[in-house]
């Protein structure tokens, strides 16, 4: 069959090697997905009458502090001198430390407290920045997961041997430290997981705070091996603005600091993704591609699939310019803007002006999508293009063409952000209501919710 050549008549582009893994990345999709939906267990929701003896240590799945407010507190957030008296029930090892944080413009204050534990992950430790409603949410999920456990998970597998049988950490020119490949990891393989030093909220915003949650650590060492972007000023600041990820806790936005990811370095056409796990709070790297043996491993520290011109800003305040491979080559850097900025103009037509466009050209948009996608390496982008294109074609009632790409939607988002990822409720609940609807279309019956015991 002919290759396809829709970018190319249609953006009069220079013609580039085409990196033809496209296919290979649909079979990566169809080999990891996970058991059919028909045998995914509905979620269980937690109505008034049950919610109201329901503590908020307890919450209905981790990081979810919205219970009744009847409880006792959580946490005692008293600050003494005195040694902690602690619940059998929370991970804490230390008395916290709060602070209070006034909003002027909203007459508002907020309390936010450090919090630590000296036997996480077996005495490495962890340092929490929040309010104590929060730290209570979180403690639900230190307790609950399995490095409390006699028996190592499979992330404890990985953080123990990983570095011997699949990764080093070595000197780079330029770039101080970065992690190589010590042998051939094919695509899909979770190469590394790690799990949090420090997790802080952004809005907390207390050096003070900061600073002890550091200095409370049992191996506070960890932390300041670590690089420095910006020289001089507070320690402790510039190895969070030089080391640390967004994550996802709860409700809020929080700076998590995984020393071991930390290592690797940025690249913006990468080989590998980063995945945040809220459910265990851990985070893993998979290979984008396959990693030759002696190849540096490389993740994208900004969102993917950006033009140059944007990417240029937010990795300066990550302290560094980029002199990846694609930024570094201005014959490739132009292309690829270029290749880009259609993906995004595509994007846009989907979503402001899809009233005026057939099935047919929705179709064709898609395709066209696909092939960027394919030619950038962006593929951890393909869930939310999937979607976008599943929804229109919904709305010009292609059914069918909606399924396929709410589908495709789905697997990247397992595939790229795990199966606790935010969307992923949302993508398998629409999609599960379409499928019915589908069988409804044709007569059959609807399938019945399999649940395991």
């Amino acid at each position: 069959m002919a290759e396809r050549t829709v970018m190319t008549l249609n953006m009069g582009f220079p013609s580039r090697p085409r990196r033809n893994w496209l296919p290979c990345l649909y079979l990566l999709l169809w080999l990891v997905k996970p058991e059919p939906i028909d045998h995914v267990s509905k979620t269980l929701e937690t109505n008034s009458s049950s919610s109201a003896t329901m503590c908020r240590w307890n919450p209905p799945g981790p990081l979810r502090p919205r219970m009744s407010a009847s409880c006792p507190p959580a946490v005692n957030t008293t600050t003494t001198t005195a040694p902690m008296t602690r619940r059998p029930s929370t991970p804490w090892t230390q008395t916290p430390y709060c602070v209070a944080s006034v909003d002027k413009d909203n007459a508002t204050s907020q309390r936010y407290c450090t919090f630590t534990s000296a036997t996480f992950r077996a005495g490495r430790g962890l340092s929490f920045v929040g309010t104590p409603d929060a730290a209570a949410a979180l403690a639900d999920a230190l307790l609950s997961e399995p490095w409390h456990s006699p028996f190592p998970s499979h992330v404890d597998v990985l953080a123990d041997t990983n570095r011997s049988s699949t990764y080093a950490v070595v000197p780079m020119p330029g770039k101080g430290l970065g992690v190589v490949a010590t042998r051939h990891i094919p695509a899909g393989e979770i190469l590394m997981a790690d799990y949090p030093l420090l997790i802080a909220d952004v809005a907390a915003g207390h050096g003070e705070l900061l600073r002890l949650a550091v200095e409370r650590l049992p191996l506070p060492e960890m932390f300041f091996d670590l690089a420095r972007s910006h020289g001089g000023g507070d320690a402790v600041e510039d190895v969070l603005n030089t080391n640390t990820f967004a994550v996802g806790v709860g409700d809020g936005d929080y700076m998590g600091l995984y020393p071991e990811i930390a290592r690797i370095n940025h690249a913006c056409s990468p080989n590998s993704f980063s995945r945040f796990h809220p459910s265990d709070l851990t985070m893993d790297v998979g290979a984008m591609r396959d990693i030759m043996s002696g190849e540096e491993i490389t993740i994208s520290y900004i969102p993917l699939g950006l033009p140059s011109s944007h990417r240029a800003g937010q990795i300066r305040a990550w302290g560094f310019a980029c002199t990846c491979a694609l930024c570094s080559t201005p014959a490739e850097n132009d292309l690829s803007d270029r290749y880009r900025e259609r993906l995004g103009g595509l994007r846009g037509r989907l979503m402001h002006a899809h009233k005026e466009l057939t099935a047919e050209e929705v179709h064709a948009i898609a395709e066209e999508m696909m092939e960027i996608v394919e030619v950038e390496r962006i593929s951890p982008q393909l869930g939310g293009y999937c979607e976008t294109v599943a929804q229109v074609l919904l709305a010009k009632g292609d059914e069918k063409g909606a399924l396929r790409y709410l589908r495709l939607s789905l697997d990247a988002w397992l595939l790229y952000g795990g199966e606790d990822h935010a969307h992923v409720p949302n993508i398998r609940s629409n999609l599960r209501d379409l499928e019915d609807r589908v069988l409804r279309s044709r007569g059959l019956k609807v399938r019945k919710e399999c649940s395991h015991s």
